[in-house]
Order: C-alpha cells, then structure tokens, then sequence
C-alpha cells in the first residue's frame, strides 16, 4: 500500500478462457485464452462506506443476491482500492476448428 500511496499508477491484467491446443506435432501446442489489461489510477478507499460497497462488488461476483456483513476486525485489517482506468487492451485467442 505504500508504494500505491507514492505512485498510484497502475496496470492491472485479467484472463480466463484457457485450454491447452494440442497438436501432432509438438511445435504446433498452443494455448487458448482471453486477457484484458488496464491502465489507470489506484484510490485506498477510505471510508467503511466506501469499503463495505467495494467489497460488496467483488462478493456479488461469487454469490449474487447475498446480503454480506463484515466483522470490524476484518475491516481495519483489509484495504480497498479502486482503479479508475484510462485504458483497456483485450486480447483473445480460441480454438479453431482443426484444433
């Protein structure tokens, strides 16, 4: 967190989607996936508000619909960052038929 405090700057990088290309010949392997990078800003939220929102977001991704309550303990231990991000790169490589 002190190096996001001097210098919010940031590149983040997702990817999923991956599967191993087999092929005849060992030099044809390839892999499959889909990536997203961003640039942008890093914020430490600061307040329980904020975080408790933030945190919200990322658990709605594994359990939509839940109502999630978080110990004050957890809360002073954790740091919530938002990233504004300035720009996006996506990437994709699938399988194609004869893979």
């Amino acid at each position: 967190m002190r190096l996001l405090r001097k210098n919010p700057a940031v590149c983040i990088e997702m990817d999923g989607d991956h599967a191993l290309l087999r092929a005849d010949d060992p030099c044809d392997y390839s892999y499959a996936y889909t990536s997203v990078f961003a640039t942008g800003l890093a914020s430490i939220l600061q307040t329980r508000e904020e975080m408790r929102y933030g945190l919200d977001v990322i658990m709605r991704q594994t359990d939509p619909g839940k109502t999630f309550s978080y110990r004050e303990d957890m809360m002073k231990a954790v740091c919530v960052v938002r990233i504004e991000c300035d720009a996006l790169t996506c990437r994709r490589h699938l399988a194609t038929q004869s893979e």
